[in-house]
């Protein structure tokens, strides 16, 4: 029996058969045996980290839905015209300053883009997306990505539709 320093006796066969084991595990195989069974070794041809510039496109266009179903529905005169304007505003800039940076980017280095080839849209949502949390299937990447926006559009989009039909509705009475 030993003694540890809380006074508590540990088997002697256990507290050596967890040393053994810990040095087993620290051991040249068991480093193979981690490089094998990581992600590294698997097809990493198909596999991105950056979206898709149509994936960015899509989320322009979504943005610009919702900027214009929200002046066709919503616009009544009076001080809420000027808050449309602030929001459509607000929505350029939003996606102006990403499509800016990403211009000048690509200027910055056009030395390496001339190598390498942008991926097609077709290969790039077949392939794998690479992120903080782990990998994911393109598709299931970019409509986690879209759904969202798309949602607020398609729900603003009803909201507007409703508003509208009880407005002609209540003029009939």
């Amino acid at each position: 029996m030993l003694q540890t320093s809380r006074h508590r006796q540990i088997d002697k066969p256990t507290y050596v058969r967890f040393f053994r084991e810990r040095r087993r595990l620290v051991g040249p195989q068991s480093l193979k045996v981690v490089v094998m069974n990581s992600k590294l070794d698997q097809d990493t041809s198909k596999v991105s980290d950056q979206l898709h510039p149509f994936v960015y496109a899509g989320l322009a266009g979504l943005a610009f839905w919702l900027v214009v179903s929200a002046w066709i529905f919503f616009s009544q005169g009076g001080y809420l015209e000027l808050d449309l304007g602030i929001v459509s505003a607000l929505v350029f800039m939003v996606i102006a300053i990403p499509t800016v940076m990403h211009f000048v980017g690509r200027r910055l280095q056009a030395a390496d883009r001339a190598s390498s080839v942008g991926s097609p849209f077709r290969a790039w949502i077949s392939g794998d997306f690479d992120m903080s949390q782990g990998r994911r299937k393109s598709v299931s990447a970019a409509v986690e990505i879209l759904l969202p926006m798309a949602a607020a559009v398609i729900g603003i989009t009803a909201i507007g539709i409703v508003f509208r039909l009880t407005e002609v509705g209540s003029s009939w009475l």
